[in-house]
């Protein structure tokens, strides 16, 4: 088994040296390797779709090259992961650029292939070109997990487990585990973020201290603290336990609340499970909603055993008057009272009298002459 390896790592070196020797001359050094790094420097990489996308990113950094002003800098990440740098090394017609993507593909399966088998690549340590010399003069600033930053740093090479930098003009290049980065802040406004020593995006996914990263519907979340439910909503857990907002309720106190799979409120509401689980608002007294109507002023109102709301029925004779009989607003009982134009209520010895055609003496119902 170990002489097998051994074979397997030797083919993958040979034919490395060999495609490597065929895309010499349109790329340089550096970049091939930037370009044979690339699948162990992001997570889920396909080499399949980089090839594809590659021609129309060389076209476009093409054209912003030719611009008056707004030239992006040869240090600047494009959307594939390669500096505009080695972008701009490639022919700019992509009928050329066709032959070349074999020879990569090749390139790039190698090294994926044998950082696995534990051959490194090609790269050798001070080997750069005219556009990594000019990095040195930028500014970048790496941010590492404990909370501690390098600054005035120009970042030359992203490995697959290390960062090789340099800081200021020093020629001296320092070395820094991949694992040990959380952001990489470039001098031109991009950066890149690690988890794990994977590549991942900020804005969408979170890393979280176990190593992983967590995304809910395209949005980062801390599983410490949150979680997603349906995968398209974050929640705040309750006292670190995670809930159901459709069927329980998170209080104040930090305990979760259901009432029938329904959640509820307790500071302001009442579960009473002896009614089919029905969820009501929260009175001073715990009542039977068959009996009582618990009111907005705390209070409980029956009528005849059955519950009413004084805003709009009234109570007379255990008998609940409803709100057709309503003078401004008033519940009454048109039995005992009439309700005048002028929104007074009329009575004459417990019976209604209208005081525009009658008059009321000594509790007798009088016609008006």
């Amino acid at each position: 088994m170990e002489s097998y390896m051994k074979t397997i790592k030797i083919s993958i070196i040979a034919t490395g040296l060999a495609f490597s020797m065929s895309i010499a001359n349109s790329l340089s050094k550096s970049c091939i390797e930037e370009f044979a790094k690339l699948p162990a420097t992001k997570a889920d990489f396909n080499i399949e779709a980089f090839l594809k996308e590659l021609p129309a990113e060389v076209v476009k950094v093409k054209a912003q090259l030719k611009l008056p002003f707004g030239k992006p800098a040869d240090s600047k990440k494009t959307d594939i992961g390669i500096t505009v740098g080695c972008l701009k090394q490639f022919p700019e017609s992509t009928g050329a650029i066709a032959p070349m993507l074999k020879d990569l593909s090749i390139e790039m399966a190698k090294n994926q292939v044998g950082s696995k088998l534990g051959v490194v690549g090609n790269a050798k340590p001070g080997n750069q070109n005219s556009s990594e010399k000019k990095v040195a003069v930028n500014k970048d600033i790496i941010f590492l997990r404990n909370g501690q930053e390098i600054r005035d740093a120009a970042v030359a090479e992203i490995g697959i487990d290390e960062v090789k930098y340099r800081i200021g003009t020093r020629t001296v290049a320092y070395v820094v585990k991949k694992s040990d980065i959380s952001i990489i802040l470039y001098a031109d406004g991009t950066k890149d973020s690690f988890c794990n020593s994977i590549s991942y995006n900020s804005t969408t996914h979170f890393c979280h201290t176990d190593g992983k990263i967590y995304s809910c519907k395209n949005k980062p979340y801390n599983p410490a603290t949150q979680s997603c439910y349906n995968d398209n909503q974050i929640l705040n857990k309750c006292s670190g336990n995670d809930y159901n907002p459709d069927t329980h309720f998170c209080h104040t106190d930090g305990k979760i609340y259901s009432c029938g799979d329904k959640p509820y409120n307790p500071a302001t509401q009442l579960c009473h499970s002896f009614i089919n689980y029905q969820i009501l608002r929260k009175c001073e007294e715990v009542y039977n909603p068959a009996t009582h109507f618990c009111h907005t002023d705390g209070q409980l109102y029956s009528c005849g055993n059955k519950p009413y709301n004084p805003a709009t029925h009234s109570c007379s004779d255990n008998t609940i008057i409803g709100d057709k009989f309503s003078c401004e607003g008033k519940p009454y009982n048109p039995g005992m009272h009439f309700c005048h134009t002028d929104g007074q209520l009329y009575s004459c010895g417990d019976k209604p009298y209208n005081p525009a055609t009658h008059t009321c003496e000594w509790s007798n119902i009088f016609i008006r002459k």
